[in-house]
């Protein structure tokens, strides 16, 4: 995950699936934030263990909804894609709160969000970044 413009982001990731992110890239017409190769190195010269496809906000919004309608205005098109290449990996969409608070604020995850994430099966995750 890139340090976003707002404390928060949403990032759907796919690993290890049976098309290579380049691949995965052709298939959904999607540019990806990040995409690398298992072994591959990145600018940080991190070596991941998997293939990784990554797509992400980069919102100024403080608001979860706002995020998600510009990710969802990429993705969900794409959801039957999307679905058929999770099904041979594993998925995540990550919403990373970027707060140097003792608590993380409240989130109100949108419904159609949640839809998409059950529709193409992945987890809903909330990573508290402080």
């Amino acid at each position: 995950m890139t340090m976003p413009r707002s404390r928060l982001l949403i990032c759907l990731t796919i690993r290890d699936a049976a098309l290579s992110p380049a691949e995965i890239s052709l298939a959904t017409g999607i540019r990806p934030t990040e995409a690398f190769r298992r072994g591959e190195r990145d600018a940080r010269l991190v070596l991941p263990r998997t293939d990784m496809w990554t797509v992400e906000t980069d919102h100024p919004s403080e608001v979860l909804a706002d995020h998600w309608e510009d990710l969802g205005h990429i993705v969900v098109p794409k959801r039957d894609a999307l679905r058929d290449i999770v099904a041979t990996g594993s998925g995540t969409m990550t919403i990373a709160v970027y707060d140097s608070s003792i608590r993380c604020p409240p989130l109100g995850i949108p419904s159609s969000m949640s839809r998409f994430a059950g529709y193409i099966n992945v987890d809903i995750d909330v990573d508290h970044m402080q």
